[in-house]
């Protein structure tokens, strides 16, 4: 048994990832749509100046793609030890961060130590258009001289059909089917046979 959960629509807004009249979307939008589904929960994508609330689990995402890239403290699990080591936040690490979260783990200062965020980011393994978009709204979490472009228009993709958005094949039969709701995580999967 499959079991699908589909999008309820309350409004006749397009979505983001509605092409315009041109057949292009902005990835912009595209991006922050994504990260407000997945990853808004965990990430706080404000300034840490600007912060009025307690901060979230995951290390925050502001200024952390620059058009320079910044070097980041992290505890790489790559040797199957974990070791304190510098690396580059350019889009390389940000694939691998979505794909494997605990291979390089950010850190913090606590209480004058470095400690690794807690692991319990899922993968999150992105398409191109939506890696892409994710990038373009990373880029833009930054103070002005750093900021990247507020639009960044590209040819909208066309559906193949072959998958709903969000769903994964596995082998030739058992699907994972991540659900999509408003305001709500789509961390929570369904798995079952097709």
């Amino acid at each position: 048994m499959l079991i699908i959960f589909t999008r309820l629509a309350f409004s006749q807004e397009p979505s983001a990832t509605t092409p315009d009249e041109r057949g292009k979307i902005d990835l912009v939008p595209v991006g922050k749509e994504i990260y407000s589904q997945n990853c808004a929960i965990c990430h706080e994508n404000q300034s840490t100046s600007d912060i009025k609330s307690v901060l979230k689990i995951g290390p925050p995402l502001y200024g952390l793609l620059q058009k320079n890239p910044i070097r980041r403290t992290v505890f790489s699990n790559e040797t199957l030890t974990e070791t304190l080591t510098e690396i580059s936040a350019d889009e390389n690490y940000i694939r691998t961060s979505l794909l494997d979260p605990t291979l390089h783990m950010a850190t913090r200062k606590e209480n004058g130590k470095i400690i690794a965020y807690p692991p319990g980011m899922p993968r999150f393994p992105l398409d191109g258009i939506e890696f892409k978009s994710i990038i373009a709204y990373l880029r833009t979490l930054n103070d002005p001289e750093n900021r990247g472009p507020d639009e960044l228009w590209v040819k909208a993709p066309k559906e193949d059909g072959k998958n709903a958005k969000f769903e994964i094949i596995i082998g030739q039969q058992t699907r994972i089917v991540r659900a999509e709701f408003a305001n709500v995580s789509t961390r929570a999967i369904a798995v079952g046979n097709p």
